[in-house]
């Protein structure tokens, strides 16, 4: 076996896996809410994306509101386009719908690409 196929076949098994673990924990805990400070960090972010840009949170750092408020409008330009919603959706008025999902559409794909992006940094 060559130094690259062992390369192709590492990183495909590292991602493999990556994409497996955040696949096995996607509905993890659904419906409830364990984690209690995601129904305020989603409140923010709702905020944000109805116009208003001052998170008045600054427990975390503002970037990561506005990063999670271009990501749910990108999710919901997609989502209308695609027909993923029924005519008429809005958003709510409460977090409690929303509490677990939009952390997975943020930190999933970074996490994935981070996966692979380790693996193929360490071979010449």
């Amino acid at each position: 076996m060559t130094e690259r196929t062992r390369y192709i076949l590492a990183s495909t098994l590292l991602v493999a896996v990556a994409l497996a673990l955040r696949v096995w924990g996607v509905g993890w805990s659904l419906p409830y809410v364990d984690h209690p400070d995601e129904p305020a960090i989603v409140g923010v972010i709702l905020r944000v994306m109805q116009g208003d840009l001052n998170t008045r949170h600054f427990f975390y750092p503002s970037l990561m509101f506005y990063l999670q408020a271009l990501v749910f409008r990108l999710h919901f330009w997609l989502a209308d386009l695609t027909g993923l919603y029924p005519a008429g959706f809005e958003l709510p008025r409460s977090t409690h719908f929303y509490t677990t999902i939009p952390q997975a559409f943020v930190s999933g794909p970074h996490g994935h690409g981070g996966a692979w992006c380790w693996r193929s940094g360490g071979v010449d």
